[in-house]
């Protein structure tokens, strides 16, 4: 423990005096010491009629510092002089204030020693920014300025975020558009079939059933596809036909003529329809249909 006894009778009047060297010293001292140093006058020469000795844990709560600081505080106010210690038994060091110290303190000695040996390890540069008059005449007028340039930047840049974006013109969207059977009929009649009406029926029902899609992809051109269908209608009727042709010969040559049982049998239009319509489709997509047969 380091220990600080009182070296003065205390005042009764409730007040600490001071003596004015110890402020004359403050220049000198770091905040810490200068603070500890007040504390200690003030509970050594202040108030009451008891003795009061301070402990470093006292003054580590009082002054809010650490143990390290307050012991390096106190080996700096022994250097000072403003403190004397003196050593005990069982290692423990008493230290109390020498007023003889305080009284005797001149700051002016200590101030032109401590001056000279400043001003003889330093160099003092102080350096000044050239002054334009000009530019300081213009400052104002370049301040207005640099307002004006950031108010019409705020405004196009608010401007910017009101404008909707406009569309890109230029760049067309083929949107698909769902045709009539009409407009279908007509497309038919103008690629010369003469059952337009029937194969725009079945162009229309089978593509609305299927989401207007041609295999896994949509449709993009209904105009193009009515072009793939007739191409395939004409393909799968001449086969139709050739394969009709050969069937009449062989039943000609191995049936007697007038025999009822090979007479062909009448199919409704019903039937028809659904054969021309699996036929087209087989057309269209060969591998699905191979194996059904018509």
């Amino acid at each position: 423990m380091n220990t600080v006894y009182r070296q003065s009778p205390m005042r009764e009047t409730g007040y600490t005096q001071i003596d004015n060297k110890i402020f004359d010293a403050q220049p000198f001292l770091s905040p810490a010491a200068f603070g500890v140093l007040l504390r200690m006058v003030r509970m050594i020469d202040g108030y009451g009629n008891t003795d009061k000795s301070l402990s470093n844990s006292f003054l580590q709560e009082t002054c809010n510092l650490s143990k390290n600081t307050v012991s390096k505080v106190v080996n700096e106010l022994v250097d000072f002089g403003f403190l004397t210690a003196k050593r005990q038994q069982r290692k423990t060091t008493i230290y109390s204030l020498n007023y003889e110290n305080i009284a005797n303190f001149d700051p002016k000695k200590l101030g032109q020693n401590l001056a000279s040996q400043n001003l003889a390890s330093q160099n003092l540069t102080i350096r000044f920014p050239k002054f334009d008059q000009d530019s300081s005449q213009n400052l104002g007028s370049n301040k207005e300025k640099e307002r004006k340039v950031i108010k019409e930047k705020y405004k196009e840049k608010n401007n910017k975020k009101e404008k909707p974006a406009e569309p890109d013109k230029s760049k067309k969207t083929n949107q698909f558009v769902k045709p009539s059977v009409n407009q279908i009929k007509s497309y038919f009649s103008e690629l010369g079939r003469s059952d337009s009406q029937a194969i725009a029926e079945r162009f229309f029902d089978y593509y609305e059933s299927n989401g207007w899609k041609v295999g896994r992809s949509s449709m993009k051109s209904w105009q193009a596809t009515c072009r793939n269908w007739n191409r395939n209608n004409k393909q799968t009727a001449a086969k139709q036909n050739t394969g009709n042709q050969n069937t009449g010969l062989n039943h000609a040559i191995n049936q007697p003529a007038n025999n009822p049982a090979n007479e062909q049998t009448k199919k409704s239009s019903a039937d028809i329809y659904a054969e021309n319509l699996a036929r087209d489709l087989a057309q269209q997509y060969p591998d699905e249909f191979a194996n059904v047969p018509f």
